[in-house]
């Protein structure tokens, strides 16, 4: 898409991938196919997702209008910016005023009101790596950061619906409180619940077959599921994106603890971005406040 007022790229965080443990190998890996999901495909479906309904609004302009909020309620989708290769016109940037300072990610906030003043961001197929923390700490301070610009977020996100209430920007805030703001500090928290009131439906209700076979069934999946794309077809995504990498990464599973730990521990990096929100969280309960500190880099 040549000519858009932004654009987004790829980015993984596998630049150090060569220094990581184990453990910093499952969450790079993961890290990086989050970014992959929520960004790029994201924003490659949304542009579809707006041509078809363009088509639609060509062939019944009426039916168009009529159906244009419930469109952009249900079937938008904001545009997650990640800071690392990402490119916006000077203009449209000034016309901004410039990258939005209000909370501790811009990046994100920019995403966020690009989306507000109608910019459609176009996916650049430019692959760029970044350092991944090395250690547990450094990976829960970032996870920490993150999600204090998510608590900020709320407060712009919620002035942009005020100062115009579209039905697009209240589903930005929405999707926002929800998605991020309610799901990321409870993320680590869902399977295990949902698992174990399967299992007592099941236990419960053993003499009724049908409430036995959903009791079972559905934990058994979404394990069998999280394990499949969590473990093998993510890792699957990033060993064939690693031909078009900058300079080479090895990033192939060699041995068996490599591959037994990265099939089962893919939850790994959830759980760590999970108590880097209970630390924000906490410290608002105890101080009224967070102070995010910088993201670790490596020092080459």
């Amino acid at each position: 898409h040549r000519g858009q007022l932004a654009y987004q790229g790829v980015t993984l965080s596998l630049a150090n991938f060569a220094r990581l443990d184990v453990r910093g190998r499952v969450c790079a890996v993961q890290q990086s196919s989050i970014f992959i999901r929520v960004s790029i495909a994201r924003l490659i479906n949304e542009r579809r997702r707006i041509a078809a309904f363009a088509r639609l609004q060509a062939r019944a302009p009426r039916l168009g209008r009529l159906l244009r909020p419930v469109f952009e309620l249900c079937f938008r989708r904001s545009l997650i910016c990640l800071g690392h290769n990402q490119f916006v016109r000077l203009d449209v940037l000034q016309s901004l005023g410039g990258f939005p300072t209000s909370g501790a990610t811009e990046d994100s906030t920019l995403g966020y009101a690009l989306g507000a003043r109608g910019v459609l961001m176009a996916a650049l197929p430019m692959l760029e790596l970044v350092d991944m923390p090395e250690t547990n700490a450094g990976m829960i301070r970032q996870n920490a950061r993150w999600y204090k610009g998510v608590l900020d977020d709320v407060a712009f996100l919620r002035g942009v619906w005020r100062a115009r209430p579209t039905a697009y920007n209240f589903a930005q805030l929405a999707r926002h409180v929800g998605n991020k703001v309610i799901e990321w500090p409870i993320a680590a928290l869902v399977y295990p619940v949902l698992g174990f009131l399967g299992w007592h439906l099941a236990y419960r209700f053993s003499y009724h077959p049908v409430w036995f076979l959903l009791g079972v069934a559905f934990p058994s999946i979404s394990l069998g599921l999280t394990i499949w794309v969590g473990g093998i077809v993510t890792q699957d995504l990033i060993e064939s994106l690693a031909g078009h990498f900058p300079r080479r990464v090895d990033v192939v599973r060699t041995t068996l603890k490599a591959k037994f730990w990265g099939t089962f521990r893919c939850q790994t990096y959830w759980l760590l971005a999970t108590r880097g929100a209970w630390r924000v969280l906490w410290a608002i309960v105890r101080t009224g406040r967070f102070e995010p500190v910088k993201t670790d880099r490596v020092v080459r």
